[in-house]
């Protein structure tokens, strides 16, 4: 007799968002106000979205990806800068991934509890609950990149008209907060691929309509940065600076002008590592120039091509590069989750991976899923190697992580315990034939 199939947890999930929703309105409003922490990054995206409003723009405008500095001006028009509601936001989108991560990790296994698991873990996580207190994208990027994961779950599972532009305008946003998901949109045919194997007609003509749906967004802020800076430009002009920095050795890279420093700016993984000090009369937002000068580097020792691998170490927490800014009261209860992550939830991650490969899930449908997880992460993988090894580039992706961790455990659960019915079935049979 088959047992009955089981329900999505909803009434516990939803439990947990709402608790989680709470500790987040707490965190951003009462412990950790974004607009009591307007310096550095932060202070720049609060800069950049009034400079949006006012109209007074130019080329430094858009070294930062434009998407976030859009929703914070976005919320600064309807409030007249009320920063408390943006604090709100922040809080509901957080508390959207606890849910959202959970409804993912349904998808990979049906099983309640590794749901309620993810949903519980998420939505207590204090570096991504950390992150909701500052203005700073990643939160907001982390929210469509798992609404993007789930919306593009639902297209596969019924691809229809609706689906296919929900999940095409939320990869489209994640996209305009943060460029790396540049490098995501390359691997979605493969996922469309392995959902609807052997049909490689259906399947890259749904891939084909997320890129035109995402198309849009993407051209009209390339657009926008190419009228700022006269020129041909892409999402962020910042990708130079940062792929120079990725394989280099220098802790700091600033711009002079008549012999007095611009702007400068010290990646954390940089200055935690090297101390030499890159100076040019050069813009640091322009792109060609920055990328240049990082493949001169690595021409000039290729074997970077192997050790700047520890960009992804670093940003995976084995190094020493914290969640920065990070709580700025408590700093130091971050630190209990840089490193054990990579043990508790990477390699069981990976673990997961493996076994379904073994067992011949990807790339089939009945994997197509998991998949679609793991062609995210890689994604996030690409982006620490190539562009910044820092933890909070991977927090983004966590929840995902905490799904794929969550459905390996159940996987070895469910294996254990028919293991155990077996042996527990056999034992008095063979006494009885013995």
């Amino acid at each position: 007799m088959e047992l009955p199939t089981p329900a999505f947890p909803r009434r516990t999930v939803l439990a947990l968002t709402l608790a989680g929703l709470a500790l987040r309105l707490w965190f951003n409003l009462i412990q950790h106000p974004p607009g009591n922490f307007l310096f550095s990054d932060m202070g720049v995206y609060d800069q950049r979205a009034r400079n949006l409003l006012s109209g007074h723009l130019g080329p430094w405008d858009t070294f930062t990806p434009v998407g976030y500095p859009a929703f914070l001006a976005f919320f600064y028009a309807l409030t007249n800068r009320n920063l408390v509601v943006v604090a709100v936001v922040h809080a509901l989108m957080g508390a959207g991934v606890a849910w959202l991560a959970a409804r993912v990790s349904w998808r990979l296994n049906r099983s309640p509890a590794a749901a309620i698991g993810v949903c519980f873990l998420t939505a207590a996580y204090l570096p991504l609950l950390s992150y909701g207190g500052l203005l700073m994208s990643e939160l907001p990027f982390c929210f469509f990149t798992a609404l993007s994961v789930l919306l593009l779950m639902r297209a596969r599972e019924a691809p229809s008209r609706g689906r296919l532009i929900a999940a095409g305008l939320s990869l489209g946003f994640a996209t305009l907060i943060r460029p790396q998901m540049l490098l995501f949109y390359p691997l979605l045919p493969f996922y469309f691929l392995a959902a609807f194997r052997p049909d490689r007609r259906k399947a890259l003509k749904l891939a084909a309509a997320i890129f035109a749906i995402s198309a849009p967004l993407i051209l009209a802020a390339a657009t926008f940065n190419s009228v700022l800076l006269r020129r041909p430009a892409g999402l962020g002009s910042n990708g130079g600076l940062n792929f120079f920095f990725a394989h280099s050795e220098y802790k700091t890279a600033e711009t002079k002008r008549n012999g007095r420093v611009e702007y400068s700016i010290t990646p954390i993984p940089n200055g935690v590592h090297y101390t030499k000090l890159f100076s040019s009369e050069t813009p640091l937002y322009d792109e060609s120039f920055f990328y240049r000068k990082g493949f001169e580097e690595i021409a000039a020792r290729p074997l970077r091509i192997v050790t700047d691998l520890k960009n992804v170490t670093e940003g995976l927490g084995l190094g020493r590069t914290g969640y920065w800014p990070g709580w700025q009261q408590y700093r130091y209860l971050l630190e209990a989750f840089r490193k054990p992550f990579f043990w508790v939830i990477f390699l069981p991650a990976l673990a997961g991976l493996f076994l379904a490969i073994l067992r011949g899930r990807l790339p089939k449908p009945d994997g197509a899923d998991l998949l679609l997880l793991t062609l995210m992460i890689l994604s996030c993988l690409l982006t620490l190697y190539l562009f910044l090894g820092d933890p909070r580039m991977r927090v983004t992706y966590d929840p995902l992580l905490f799904a794929m961790a969550a459905d390996f455990f159940a996987v070895f659960l469910n294996r254990l315990g028919h293991r155990q019915g077996e042996l527990g079935g056999a034992g008095p049979a063979s006494q009885v034939g013995g």
